[in-house]
């Protein structure tokens, strides 16, 4: 008989000038005084000012990189506790929000290090409010329940699974991807692309999780070729995002997401990049391993048929492939491995990582070091 969870506790405020309402949500959860952690790149788009003026006070970190650490994580732990705050508000793509997520995880245990509290279910409950305010089309981090985040002294990306990092709320304000850089829009939308098909193929996918990720497939197939001159495209696009992350959230995500994962601890290549580049060849290798996959991805190209209308070739992957080629064209999408500078001497660092990914265990076919490297070359 068929068995399954589904959860998602995380309240959503969509629309035009959602953003207005954070100072409300704020007082609401008790919090007087908010740590809001973003980066440079919103401050100098000119968001982080847009945020900082609804709030009365408060303390700002503009630091965290594009791909954040551990190390990161607790220097903004240092931050929270001398500055007197009682809540957090990310804002920014996944990188901030999973750095946000690592630090409500240290202040729910009280502090120590990060590292400790690697794993599922390490920490059990969030003592801290925390809204999210994300910036991409592609991440989905707001509504899931896992955080990866580098560990650089190994140069992998660790993973940090627990109901404890759902933030208690999301905004999506069309203003947040106004000025999103189309390049950013195009790999970060592949990005979601890769969780939507993922969830719907991988081993925990379920009916509930199945409705999210076709939904955002339809959605990222129709806005992400006219984004480049459509702000409505980009808003539904970040919608897609969240449809796609609440499908993978309960489904997971596999073999794409356990090679990307190990490309960017590797070689520091960004997650929506390298699960761009990697998806098609690993669509074309659990559909060669599996019939019933081959048929699960028929169903999506069928399932976009009627909604989208001209899809692309015959096939899932046909269609995949053409969505990218144009994205490389108007947006300049990279599309091999030696394009952003993965090296063929590490592939047998990437492999290794790959199969221990915590992602592995989901994906709908097994595989081993050598098929990893096979699809490296592939790419590359």
């Amino acid at each position: 008989m068929m068995h399954f969870e589904f959860f998602c506790p995380v309240r959503l405020i969509v629309g035009d000038n959602a953003l207005e309402k954070l100072p409300y949500m704020l007082e609401s959860m008790g919090v007087s005084k908010p740590l809001l952690v973003t980066d440079r790149g919103i401050k100098d788009a000119g968001l982080a000012t847009k945020v900082e003026r609804l709030l009365t006070s408060y303390e700002v970190f503009y630091d965290v990189p594009p791909d954040s650490s551990l190390d990161v994580v607790m220097r903004l732990y240092s931050s929270y506790n001398s500055s007197s705050c009682n809540g957090l508000v990310a804002l920014g793509g996944g990188s901030v929000i999973d750095t946000a997520k690592g630090l409500s995880l240290v202040i729910s245990a009280g502090g120590g290090d990060i590292s400790k509290l690697q794993g599922v279910d390490v920490v059990k409950k969030r003592t801290v409010p925390f809204a999210v305010v994300p910036t991409t089309c592609g991440t989905g981090s707001e509504v899931s329940r896992v955080a990866v985040i580098e560990d650089r002294k190994s140069s992998r990306k660790l993973a940090f699974a627990s109901d404890a990092v759902f933030p208690d709320v999301v905004f999506l304000d069309p203003a947040a991807v106004d000025t999103l850089p189309l390049r950013l829009v195009a790999s970060t939308s592949m990005d979601a692309l890769t969780h939507a098909i993922e969830a719907y193929t991988c081993i925990q996918k379920n009916p509930v999780s199945d409705a999210f990720a076709l939904s955002a497939i339809k959605e990222i197939f129709k806005n992400a070729p006219i984004a480049k001159d459509d702000k409505k495209a980009r808003f539904r696009l970040l919608v897609a995002s969240t449809l796609a992350g609440v499908a993978f959230s309960n489904s997971m995500v596999g073999m794409v997401h356990s090679i990307s994962h190990a490309i960017g601890g590797v070689e520091g290549v960004p997650h929506g990049v390298a699960n761009a580049i990697m998806l098609p060849h690993v669509m074309r290798f659990n559909a060669g391993k599996s019939k019933e996959v081959a048929g699960l991805y028929r169903e999506i190209f069928s399932y976009l048929a009627l909604f989208v209308g001209d899809v692309a070739g015959k096939t899932l992957v046909d269609a995949v492939d053409s969505l990218m080629g144009r994205l490389e064209k108007e947006a300049g999408l990279p599309r091999r491995l030696r394009d952003v500078g993965v090296k063929r001497g590490d592939f047998d660092r990437i492999a290794k990582q790959a199969v221990l990914d915590g992602s592995a265990v989901f994906n709908p076919v097994s595989f081993e070091e050598d098929d990893v490297k096979a699809l490296l070359e592939e790419a590359f």
